[in-house]
């Protein structure tokens, strides 16, 4: 590209460097980016991907698909270890419960099935997000061990 190209700016009508990402006399965003969520190209100001329809933040200048990408994809990870915890400290409570003698069978049986569950979305939660590698692998692994170490 040669330095004296130019283009028209879309919102205020002034001449602005060709490479501009932002008009010099509007401080309007102009350009194109990458949709984060599908990759394809919109202009830097859309608020709405014309190809996968997402709404995008108008104030990222230029946009990382994988920057938006990652934070959404902790969900996993993290849904992982907060079920790991949750069966970490709820299998400590029935046990303390248990060795003093205030549950009856039934009430420790279902307190189990209970805990089992969790036990079975943390696992899940946490292989899943191991294995799409979706970010927070020291999170999901986190979760899994306190949901083993909750079945002992």
């Amino acid at each position: 590209m040669s330095e004296g190209k130019t283009k028209t700016c879309p919102f205020c009508g002034e001449e602005v460097k060709f490479e501009a990402q932002k008009c010099k006399h509007c401080k309007e965003l102009i350009g194109d980016k990458a949709c984060p969520f599908c990759g394809e190209i919109v202009k830097v100001a859309a608020t709405k991907c014309k190809h996968c329809k997402s709404e995008l933040i108008k104030s990222s200048l230029i946009s990382s698909p994988k920057a938006t990408s990652d934070s959404n994809r902790l969900g996993f990870a993290i849904t992982a270890l907060v079920l790991g915890i949750l069966t970490f400290i709820l299998r400590i409570g029935l046990r303390e419960l248990a060795l003093e003698n205030q549950l009856t069978e039934v009430e420790a049986f279902w307190g189990l099935m209970q805990v089992g569950f969790f036990i079975l979305l943390s696992l899940v939660f946490g292989i899943i997000s191991l294995a799409q590698k979706r970010g927070g692998k020291g999170l999901s692994i986190a979760g899994i061990i306190l949901a083993i170490i909750s079945i002992l």
